[in-house]
């Protein structure tokens, strides 16, 4: 159990004893010339809360476009369950279709839903999802494929449209028969050109 230990001082002053406690989450008080008590660690988490807050408008100041690699979808436990899935029935030798293949993947599912859960993540992985959607005011190249069994591309092209829908703009590269993130290592060249023109317009 974490218990909360208040320190005291007590200390002389011309107009009596005057306390200061100290918690141990580090919140202390200071006295005014009136007395009054303030919160001395609410002004520094507010003070560091704003910093940051600048801090992260003046970097997506800066951001000229955005590329994806088979991405993105909105991260819950069925697609983690998918990719994992297949990925583990590929280590094993099991084939796409096969029984013991069909079966991991609920499996895999539960698992990644009650670590998301515990974790919290899930709710963090949603408000990610949701913040790429507003980035509307930048261009974004979307890397996919109809064969990726881990980000089915239909979530990439919901991507695509919601972003439209939003005002923004999106450019589809797809790369056929290529399997999750192997997009450069079959197509090196296109993969390289694509990405380079898209960079040398918005750049």
């Amino acid at each position: 159990m974490v218990r909360n230990m208040l320190l005291r001082s007590n200390r002389s002053s011309p107009s009596g004893t005057q306390t200061q406690e100290l918690d141990a989450s580090c919140t202390s008080t200071s006295s005014t010339k009136s007395g009054t008590a303030h919160p001395k660690a609410a002004h520094d988490n507010n003070t560091n809360n704003h910093n940051y807050n600048n801090e992260a408008a003046s970097l997506l100041s800066k951001i000229r476009g955005i590329a994806y690699d088979s991405a993105p979808v909105r991260v819950a436990p069925p697609v983690l369950a998918t990719g994992f899935s297949a990925m583990l029935a590929g280590r094993l030798g099991f084939a796409p279709e096969s029984p013991a293949a069909r079966h991991l993947a609920p499996a895999a599912e539960l698992i990644f839903a009650g670590l998301m859960r515990l974790s919290g993540r899930e709710q963090l992985c949603s408000e990610l999802y949701e913040e790429l959607r507003l980035q509307t005011a930048v261009p974004h190249l979307l890397l996919y494929s109809g064969a990726d069994e881990v980000i089915p591309s239909a979530s990439v092209l919901r991507f695509s449209e919601e972003l439209k829908e939003q005002g923004g703009s999106s450019q589809l590269e797809e790369f056929a028969g290529s399997p999750h993130v192997m997009h450069f290592r079959r197509y090196p060249e296109r993969y390289a050109e694509t990405v380079k023109r898209f960079l040398d317009t918005h750049l």
